[in-house]
């Protein structure tokens, strides 16, 4: 028997595929920047792997673009974050978001939306006295870039290697466009 979610959206009404049933063994997942380029892709490989799969989107059109791929839409952005705070308080079943968004000066916000979101989640189950190893915990996964190590295209590198041109002023500093990232991918680390 097919499982099927009912999504009412401001410009009209979807009955989902079954695709979009539960898979209780399969983590369900929100990406942030699931209309861009790398997250669509990772959109995509979940899907094809059986998970649940919702994704941010800022307009109409962007969440009917989801829908068509069978993704569930969150209606939200990064700025304006209330949807993204609502979907993971009212679907405990997300075990992780993965933040693909091309965001530049909103970047902490998001980690900050997150751990409030987690940790809201724990307090819940605490008081409804689950025991710990079944409350379902929220994992955070970050989409970086290679432009965080500069456009040396003689140098071989990968996410193994330290962020260190923005520091020492000596090797190949980030592209410009993303010079703020090892900041903050370095507060991402130590958490």
């Amino acid at each position: 028997s097919s499982s099927f979610f009912f999504v009412s959206l401001a410009f009209g009404s979807f009955s989902l595929s079954p695709r979009f049933s539960s898979n209780p063994k399969m983590p369900h997942v929100l990406i942030l920047g699931a209309t861009g380029t790398l997250g669509s892709a990772i959109c995509a490989h979940l899907l094809n792997a059986g998970h649940t799969v919702f994704g941010l989107a800022r307009s109409s059109s962007k969440a009917s673009d989801l829908l068509q791929s069978e993704i569930i839409p969150v209606f939200g952005s990064v700025e304006s974050p209330q949807g993204i705070t609502d979907t993971l308080h009212d679907h405990p079943e997300i075990s992780v978001v993965v933040d693909a968004a091309a965001v530049y000066g909103e970047s902490a916000t998001i980690l900050d939306i997150i751990k409030a979101a987690g940790e809201e989640r724990l307090k819940r189950f605490a008081a409804a006295s689950l025991p710990n190893d079944i409350v379902p915990k929220l994992g955070y996964v970050y989409v970086s870039g290679m432009w965080v190590h500069g456009s040396d295209k003689t140098k071989y590198v990968s996410d193994a290697n330290p962020l260190t041109g923005d520091t020492d002023g000596k090797t190949n500093k980030p592209v410009g466009i993303a010079g703020w990232r090892p900041q903050i991918e370095r507060l991402r680390i130590s958490l």
